[in-house]
């Protein structure tokens, strides 16, 4: 089974309702592993969530029922809690930034993304974000969508 990495834009769209949303959730049931969720994805999703609610594009209803979501997911196995070394993580993560902030514009959060999936030695990596995108083509992970 080849292990799937969603960075935080990826993750959020499993749940907040996006144009690409519908494609991503066909693709992720398609893989049929189990998805890794770091404390990275949970901080970075509860911005997302707060952030949308500031905006006024998501009411606490609906940020307490995507939350619901994500611990129902997380129960029945379709996410799955990994426990990362942060040191290891964050050496990691400066490797990458040397290696590819200036070529691609890797920023440090979509550095450490990148960290988890190497750590979880995942073979594919979900993203939005190109200049991540580029930066994971470059550490010979294959990219959804390409």
């Amino acid at each position: 089974m080849i292990q799937v990495y969603l960075d935080t834009s990826a993750l959020a769209k499993l749940y907040v309702l996006e144009p690409e949303t519908a494609r991503l959730s066909e693709f992720v049931k398609q893989q049929g592993s189990p998805l890794p969720y770091t404390s990275l994805h949970e901080l970075e999703l509860t911005q997302v969530l707060e952030r949308r609610r500031g905006d006024a594009d998501l009411s606490a209803k609906e940020a307490a029922r995507i939350r619901s979501l994500i611990e129902s997911d997380l129960s029945h196995g379709i996410l799955t809690r990994r426990e990362i070394s942060w040191p290891d993580a964050f050496s990691t993560a400066i490797r990458l930034l040397e290696r590819h902030a200036r070529g691609f514009g890797m920023r440090s959060l979509d550095s450490l993304h990148l960290a988890c999936a190497l750590a979880n030695k995942s073979q594919l990596f979900v993203t939005f974000d190109q200049r991540q995108s580029r930066a994971a083509h470059a550490e010979r992970l294959k990219v959804w969508p390409g």
